[in-house]
């Protein structure tokens, strides 16, 4: 029994809250209403950070885990002596003013923000963890008299978990409610790094505060010190980092147009931490892999119209190339409803959904969004999408174009007619970027379908020349009547890669033993992700498929001898050039990313 009132203590105080006393099983203490009547509620007039913690607080909620068992809440009280941060068994997160000064009090909103977003990240984990389940276990044993010798063995069972009341469970319960929070907090897009830097990490500014209140020691038998926290968070930091590699390799692996290997890989990467990026390209992914499926039953609703995409849809023509573009959507009613299709289509759906959530501000996943509503059907839900963007940051292109072709469908769905504005914000995005490919491919879908036919000829025959992918350009010159001729696709790779792609021979396995890898498997799938010596290796079975490198002033100097590349994409502040054998990252800030592969991984 002395065992459950101190778990009953640490579970209701947590380890940001004050030391508070031994409550009785079903307390009213237990409940955020408790805590509002005794301290009232903190308004917007009284401290207006609250609005930033709200901020916080949605994202953070967002990329964390949930139990099933309870719906987190966030509760702020008006209390001001002494900071406190605890996590109650229904669900909520309790915060007081003095816990809100602590977190805000000289840094500035970046620092200040980060340090909430683990303060509510590790209360959100000892609710994901279901750390209550004890109290209430044995609390349904005690109302149950003849279960007595049951209890008796449950209680010496309890007790031995804690062997000799040295907290040992306790402390550890806390680090993994550390570790999840700073995955979290990382996930939701706070950088991790601000809550270690520095002389006096958030963690001994915390424990000072909380010591000049309670004049206690930082550390106790229940609770780790603050420099065994900042050693577990770093050494997990480290760990996320050391997997970068297998998410870098997967969004190469996408470009490539090689969707369930990069499936694969990000799936790997998502078990170790589970951000907004993994999620957005888990689900191109995801829907890319069910366009090659909607290709081969209707390709003609594939190639319909260009929506905006951040990953590449180059490789759409695999399964469907030589099909004939003519074949109407009409004819094939149910191709939506396919199995083959609708699975990875609303994995992608929920893959996008969750990124969007943890970030309002991360526009890629908003996008692609709409693009997935758009291609299921949904123009209502894409609108919705887009204008999600377009709030955010008016004007985006992308935002605007996916609109544009929703607006239209719109109208034909509800029987409106609405191709004439949805022509309109085509032209506003062309007017500012005549360069935007899928604007200037929908505008002449539209043009074509509203029959004005020489401004339609037009349009069609100024697309043929430009780059568009594949597919669209098969689409394109089927509509001006000429055959797309076949550009021989090089092999060469002009600049040879620092280590040699395809079967390892015994030299460079013994290399390999020198560099950091990680191990993948999936089933049959056998690879693994490798780091060192400057380089980075992806690896599938014992062929090297993927080289990259930053590129030296030497590397540099070669680089600029490469010819145009064969296709530019954007994504975020990122440039990636197609060469031949060589992608070529650029960022907008200047640093650089080569990686090389195997020319035949990828069918232009």
């Amino acid at each position: 029994m002395r065992f459950l009132k101190r778990l009953l203590m640490l579970l209701i105080s947590g380890f940001f809250g004050l030391p508070t006393p031994v409550l009785a099983l079903e307390s009213p203490k237990a409940h955020a209403a408790w805590w509002i009547q005794q301290h009232g509620v903190l308004t917007l007039e009284e401290e207006p950070r609250i609005a930033w913690v709200h901020a916080v607080w949605k994202r953070v909620e967002a990329s964390s885990e949930r139990s099933l068992k309870r719906l987190p809440q966030l509760v702020l009280l008006r209390s001001h002596r002494s900071p406190m941060a605890l996590a109650l068994p229904d669900g909520s997160v309790v915060l007081n003013h003095a816990a809100v000064k602590v977190v805000y009090e000289e840094a500035e909103r970046p620092m200040g923000d980060a340090r909430m977003a683990f303060l509510l990240s590790h209360e959100l984990a000892h609710l994901a963890m279901d750390d209550f389940w004890q109290t209430e276990a044995f609390h349904g044993i005690k109302k149950m008299p003849i279960w007595y010798h049951a209890r008796q063995k449950l209680e010496l069972l309890l007790d031995q978990r804690d062997p000799g009341g040295s907290g040992r469970e306790a402390r550890l319960r806390e680090l993994q409610a550390d570790a999840l929070g700073l995955i979290a907090m990382n996930a939701a897009g706070y950088d991790p790094d601000l809550i270690l830097q520095g002389s006096s990490p958030f963690f001994k500014v915390w424990s000072s505060r909380m010591m000049e209140h309670q004049k206690t020691a930082a550390g106790s038998a229940n609770h780790p010190d603050d420099g065994e926290r900042a050693a577990l968070l770093r050494s997990q930091l480290q760990r996320v980092r050391g997997h970068l590699v297998v998410f870098d390799a997967g969004t190469k692996l996408l470009q490539l147009g090689r969707y369930e290997d990069a499936r694969i890989l990000l799936e790997e990467f998502r078990s170790r931490f589970p951000g907004r990026a993994v999620f957005n390209n888990l689900g191109l992914s995801e829907y890319q892999l069910g366009l090659h499926e909607l290709g081969s039953c209707d390709p003609q609703r594939v190639v319909r119209f260009l929506t905006s995409l951040v990953a590449d849809v180059e490789t759409l023509g695999i399964l469907t190339r030589g099909a004939k573009s003519g074949l109407s959507s009409m004819k094939r009613p149910d191709c939506l409803k396919q199995p083959a299709f609708e699975v990875p289509f609303r994995r992608s759906i929920d893959y996008f959904t969750k990124a969007a959530a943890m970030d309002p501000n991360y526009l890629p996943a908003r996008v692609n969004l709409s693009s997935a509503r758009l291609m299921g059907g949904d123009a209502a839900g894409a609108m919705s999408a887009a204008d999600e963007v377009l709030r955010r940051l008016p004007g985006q292109f992308q935002a605007l174009n996916n609109k544009a072709v929703a607006l239209h469908e719109f109208g034909r769905q509800m029987g409106m007619d609405t191709t004439d504005r949805a022509l309109g914000l085509l032209q506003r995005i062309l007017d500012h970027r005549p360069d935007f490919l899928p604007a200037a491919y929908n505008r002449a879908v539209l043009l074509s379908e509203r029959k004005r036919n020489a401004s339609a000829e037009e349009a069609w025959q100024a697309l043929a020349s430009l780059n568009l992918p594949r597919l669209y350009r098969e689409e394109v010159h089927h509509r001006i009547g000429k055959t797309l001729p076949r550009a021989a696709f090089s092999k060469i790779v002009r600049i040879p890669p620092p280590w040699p792609l395809g079967v390892m021979n015994g030299k460079y396995r013994r290399k390999l033993q020198g560099m950091d890898c990680v191990q993948i498997r999936a089933g049959d799938f056998r690879a693994k992700a490798c780091s060192g010596k400057g380089l980075q290796l992806f690896i599938i079975g014992d062929r090297v498929e993927l080289v990259s490198i930053v590129p030296d002033r030497k590397m540099k100097q070669k680089l600029k001898n490469l010819h145009p590349p064969s296709k530019t994409l954007i994504s975020g502040g990122w440039k990636t050039e197609f060469h031949s054998g060589l992608l070529l990252d650029t960022h907008v800030q200047g640093s650089r990313k080569a990686w090389w592969f195997m020319p035949e991984q990828y069918q232009d």
